[in-house]
């Protein structure tokens, strides 16, 4: 990882330019500005009725380059709108290519003054965003902190922030110049003015959330004042929001940003952008709010698509309307007619969005239409049955569309569930081993589960798959203790425990680590103690996702607290009601509890312990 070497206050924001080993370094300190006394009476001239002078000034003044940056950004304070624009157009063209650029660096900067917003954004998706070579994040920190358009530094912060999971020295240099730990130079735009550079800031301290939402939604304020933004550059900022709030069951919240991003985003006359459909699905969930009747008004247009119809048959079933709703849902599933396309997108959209049945309607007519052949519609319904944990059909779905693949374009990089990622065979094969060795152990089969679980093992030799989803190892463990192999089991917990335990480290107010810690150990039977704790933990960060209540509950019922673990697991099926296996979890801790209460009352009474029930 590199590293940025401090050099004093002075000259932090130019080291979180400039990273060591790169071509592009600066040799000299741009914060070290001596400035032109010439300066201030030329910005004077720039409000001179006479064109000829102030055109005159405006040259004179990018002649003079850096040394005149930072009085034209204090003249910016109290400019008339005739001299800001002035000021703008010198400030953008203050040189941008430093000495020691790298080629591509140049390549991006060369002629960068002379273009138009639009063509600078432009440059910003061909050299940074979407190039396989990106140019240095230091040159792409200079346009969030440079350039006068905002709508263009909101271009710059949205490819920035895809570099700073590998840049941990500069999203540490940007949270503290947006917090005020280190000084902002003159030379630059105020750090609170600047609400990308806020936002960019804000995606670095993601491992922190409660920081990372006040700058994330201190940004979206700043920008809403006076919005710049309409093509999609503060997606990061509201998907993170969203995902915030649904966390913490703020629909309403939700409801509002998803309006909001909506409203930037881009007509499409081809397809919903998905900023609308998450908006109404939003709404046929959790909805309608007040502004319901604006939504529709505003996309009525795209009420030809069959995702948002689906959302309006949805919302009628809630409102206990069962025949329109399913008049809407049977219209949504024709509107896809012959398109194998249209209803694999439907499709996904209902799964993403966990109406499951639905979803897997459409992805049958997929199949149907297709004669079998397409090959991501295995993956999607392979997803369908692992959230019913139905491990059997997920197993088979998935092998066959592995099948399908392998034959078709090999393995090396594949889609998978829509997605092009780098998915290899022994991980694809592992996982329907997997979940072969869950269905067997499921069916009380230990010939099949040791079959399957030494496929995987032989498979995961160089332990990838355990590294990249340790909490598969919450199934291996115990499997591999019902069939006593307790050394190997031992083994792949203490990797595991190892892999889980550094992510706790790492982000100490996410949650998750801490649930996905505490969920291995109770599976394993191991550290239960320690397990509670982390669970607790992470039920206090987020009390009320599921998935950390249910770890939570699993873990008090091993402590023989079964009670306690029903009353944990019915507030968990508050927040997923229709999931399958929390309606079982809860079923199971009710019937324990219960037996142990009748236990009580029979020893209460003297009676002997009622003798177990035989097959």
């Amino acid at each position: 990882m590199q590293r940025y070497k401090l050099a004093g206050c002075a000259a932090v924001l130019l080291l979180a330019m400039v990273s060591p080993g790169r071509s592009d370094d600066n040799s000299s300190d741009p914060f070290s500005l001596t400035e032109d006394p010439r300066v201030p009476k030329l910005i004077s001239h720039l409000s001179d009725p006479d064109s000829t002078v102030r055109a005159d000034s405006v040259q004179r003044l990018i002649n003079l380059g850096e040394a005149a940056r930072p009085a034209l950004r204090r003249a910016l304070a109290t400019a008339n709108p005739q001299t800001r624009s002035e000021i703008d157009r010198v400030l953008l063209h203050v040189p941008w290519i430093k000495p020691g650029d790298s080629e591509p660096v140049e390549q991006a900067f060369t002629g960068y003054a002379e273009v138009d917003a639009e063509q600078r954004c432009d440059r910003i998706d061909s050299f940074w965003l979407y190039s396989e070579t990106p140019a240095s994040p230091s040159a792409l920190l200079r346009i969030v902190l440079n350039d006068p358009c905002t709508a263009v530094r909101w271009e710059a912060a949205n490819a920035l922030r895809n570099t700073l999971d590998e840049n941990e020295s500069l999203g540490k240099e940007l949270v503290d110049l947006v917090n005020g730990t280190e000084a902002a130079p003159q030379a630059y735009m105020p750090p609170d003015q600047n609400a990308p550079l806020i936002a960019a800031a804000g995606w670095a301290c993601r491992d922190k959330p409660a920081q990372c939402a006040k700058l994330l939604e201190k940004s979206l304020a700043m920008e809403e004042e006076n919005p710049t933004a309409f093509r999609g550059q503060m997606d990061f900022l509201f998907l993170w929001l969203v995902d915030r709030a649904e966390t913490l069951h703020q629909h309403t919240r939700m409801i509002q940003l998803l309006r909001e991003q909506a409203d930037r985003t881009p007509w499409n006359e081809d397809r919903v952008p998905d900023a609308v459909t998450d908006l109404f699905a939003t709404q046929a969930d959790f909805g309608p709010d007040d502004g319901f009747a604006y939504d529709l008004r505003v996309y009525q247009d795209y009420f030809t698509h069959p995702e948002l119809v689906y959302s309006l048959g949805r919302l009628a079933g809630r409102k206990q309307h069962p025949v329109l709703a399913q008049v809407l849902s049977d219209s949504a599933l024709l509107m896809g007619g012959l398109s194998i396309e249209d209803h694999y997108q439907a499709g996904r959209f209902l799964s993403e969005h966990h109406w499951n049945a639905a979803a897997e309607r459409e992805l049958r007519w997929c199949l149907r239409l297709s004669g079998g052949q397409e090959v991501n519609v295995y993956f999607e319904l392979s997803s369908l049955a692992d959230e019913r944990t139905d491990d059997l059909a997920a197993a088979k779905y998935e092998e066959a569309g592995l099948h399908k693949l392998t034959n078709t374009t090999g393995m090396s990089q594949t889609t998978r569930y829509g997605k092009r990622l780098p998915w290899s065979a022994d991980q694809a094969w592992a996982e329907v081993y997997w979940h072969y060795m869950r269905a067997a152990q499921q069916a009380h089969d230990p010939a099949a589960m040791k079959t399957n679980l030494d496929k995987l093992l032989a498979t995961d030799q160089g332990a990838q798959v355990l590294h990249d989803a340790p909490g598969m190892a919450a199934d291996m463990v115990p499997a591999l203790q019902e069939l006593g192999q307790t050394q190997l089991a031992d083994s792949i917990f203490d990797a595991a425990y190892a892999s889980l335990d550094a992510r706790v480290t790492a982000a100490p107010e996410d949650p998750m680590p801490k649930n996905n810690l505490a969920w291995l150990c109770a599976c394993s039977g191991k550290r239960l103690d320690e397990a509670a704790k982390l669970a607790d933990q992470a039920v206090t960060l987020a009390p009320d996702d599921g998935a950390c209540l249910d770890t939570q509950a699993e873990i008090y019922s091993r402590l023989g607290q079964s009670a306690k673990a029903a009353e944990i697991e019915a507030k968990a099926l508050l927040d997923k009601p229709d999931d399958v296996y929390m309606a079982r979890q809860l079923e199971k801790f009710r019937a324990t509890a219960a037996a142990k209460r009748y236990s009580a009352e029979r020893s209460a009474f003297g009676w002997p312990p009622r003798a177990p029930l035989r097959a």
